[in-house]
């Protein structure tokens, strides 16, 4: 029997049997403990031996679960016996996950367009009121003005990055139960927002703003959610092992990676920003290797990972990074002609790339061509080339081998993000930008036609004429449909041509978007790039204005 996601294989019916029983003798022997030691939270104790398969010996408790049962719509779906077994069969936090996602699954078309209006309405208003809506006040002005981006608009973008953060961690050390209540968040979220204000007002308030001052919030969030979940290890892990504290050392550079690749793309965005039209032309082209570069670097780093969490990252978070931060600068290029064509034909390879990872033509030459420069590199022509394995000897396979299957699961799921991705973040640059260019903070954007606010005023940077917003608006529209157009032909292609790969991929996804809480995940990664993004061409944060100093009143 498989866990929820997919990926764990739970215990046999007669370990799990033992279990059932073994856990009544602990409940029994724990209630006759002192209570210091159950205020320690600890379930069981584990020896030397058990450390290491300690992921593994969490033992179900069969009274909590059944209690479920009979309060739940599950009832119509299990009998107490089989709802038992299953008991026997899983972990308790992997049933409770099943029985959870029984009863709360968004098992219509209906209900699933309805919850992700519902977060699209949470997500945008939540970067219209705080980045849009609530004046901001003179970001060289006096501490009164200083007080909505140290007390709202800043700590608010941090601490929503924490929990992020946090949830891919919780995600990583228990895949059987990957999303946690909301007391599991909150501490961080409350620390995160503490130190934030406590962080900013400490510098901010006494000097005006400087270069690159958005990166200190930034960086210091990261470190600091690293820290809380050191401190959340007797919440989260209930055993005294090393286990918890193992994964996050690995989790470590899992954080390096997202924090140098948001700061190469705000590099990115100044050095485009500033650029010719003729270097304008190949930016788009320098960006697709740094991203390839950067999701190489996630791939081995999340291949310990479950399967959908090492796909969140590598396919999800960094390619929506790239999508979004790349919408910024289509109101800035210089010819629009040649730039908007660049930043398209970009686009459109893209997607045709991924199609054609679909073809064994492809993964024949993928191969042929890793062989051949591996053997010419360490002088071993001689040695007989290696062919594609055609065969699905590895339902777990991570593309990265030369098994056809595997490779192509891996680009479905890649192609799959991808479009999601896209299609976010262009509905994001059409319902946000407007809003910024029009709104009450729109001095502080470079958006806005009107915005005479600053003082040696740099041509293209702080004024935006209405027809070249118009021509970004009619180019994001255009590649909203590229993209639209590009899942659809992608979903014909997997369904005619690779129709195993399809079944496999839809059976796994499939049960995770109908789950509530896996649907919330993806949209705060999404709307946590789309604030980092924001941040980086809010003034306030020097990043995207690095060359313009001082503000007056208008």
């Amino acid at each position: 029997m498989e866990s929820p996601l997919g990926m764990t294989p739970m215990v046999s019916l007669h370990e799990g049997a033992q279990n059932v029983f073994s856990v009544i003798d602990d409940e029994e022997h724990r209630q006759r403990q002192p209570k210091r030691r159950q205020q320690k939270g600890y379930l069981f104790r584990t020896s030397d031996e058990e450390e290491q398969s300690c992921f593994n010996s969490h033992k179900p408790e069969v009274d909590v679960i059944l209690k479920m049962w009979e309060t739940t719509d599950v009832k119509m779906k299990y009998t107490a016996e089989q709802a038992t077994a299953l008991a026997m069969e899983m972990s308790n936090n992997a049933l409770t996950d099943v029985l959870f996602k029984e009863s709360l699954s968004l098992n219509t078309t209906t209900k699933r367009i309805g919850f992700m209006l519902l977060l699209s309405l949470i997500c945008y208003g939540l970067e219209l009121i705080i980045f849009g809506t609530i004046p901001l006040g003179q970001p060289d002005g006096s501490m009164r003005q200083k007080l909505v981006w140290l007390l709202i608009t800043n700590p608010v973008t941090y601490m929503l990055l924490s929990v992020l953060l946090a949830a891919v961690f919780y995600a990583i050390v228990d895949e059987r139960r990957p999303f946690r209540p909301f007391r599991h968040y909150f501490p961080i979220m409350l620390a995160q927002y503490i130190f934030q204000i406590v962080l900013m007002c400490l510098i901010y308030p006494f000097t005006d703003t400087f270069i690159l001052m958005g990166l200190i919030p930034f960086l210091t969030c990261i470190t600091f959610t690293l820290i809380s979940l050191k401190y959340m290890e007797r919440t989260i892990w209930l055993c005294q092992c090393t286990y918890y504290s193992t994964k996050l050392r690995e989790f470590r550079p899992v954080c390096i990676n997202i924090a140098a690749y948001v700061a190469c793309l705000a590099v990115w965005t100044i050095v485009y920003r500033q650029a010719t039209s003729y270097v304008q032309v190949i930016m788009p082209y320098v960006l697709l290797v740094l991203v390839f570069g950067f999701k190489k670097w996630m791939l081995g780093l999340s291949d310990k990972y479950p399967l959908v969490i090492g796909m969140l990252l590598a396919g999800l978070t960094l390619e929506n990074l790239d999508d979004t931060f790349q919408t910024l600068v289509f109101p800035v290029v210089s010819k629009p002609g040649v730039g908007f064509l660049s930043i398209g034909l970009r686009k459109f390879f893209e997607n045709a790339a991924y199609l054609l990872f679909f073809t064994e033509s492809w993964m024949r030459f993928r191969v042929w061509i890793k062989d051949f420069l591996k053997r010419f590199f360490t002088c071993r022509m001689s040695q007989t080339a290696v062919v594609p394995i055609t065969e699905d000897v590895d339902v777990n396979d991570r593309g990265h081998s030369n098994q056809m299957q595997g490779y192509f699961r891996r680009q479905a799921q890649f192609f799959l993000y991808k479009i999601i991705s896209q299609v976010v973040a262009y509905v994001f640059f059409l319902v946000v930008t407007p809003v910024l260019r029009n709104g009450t903070n729109s001095n502080f954007y470079p958006l806005s036609e009107k915005s005479t606010l600053f003082l040696n005023n740099q041509p293209g940077v702080t004024v935006l004429e209405g027809e070249a917003y118009r021509n970004s608006i009619i180019f994001t529209s255009a590649l909203l449909i590229d993209s639209l157009l590009s899942g659809v032909a992608g979903f014909y292609i997997l369904r005619r041509y690779r129709e195993v790969i399809f079944n496999q991929i839809r059976n796994l996804y499939k049960p995770l978007f109908t789950s509530p809480l896996y649907l919330t995940l993806l949209f705060v990664i999404v709307c946590t790039n789309q604030l980092l993004a924001l941040a980086v061409v809010q003034y306030h944060n020097r990043i995207w204005y690095f060359d313009v100093s001082n503000v007056v009143d208008q």
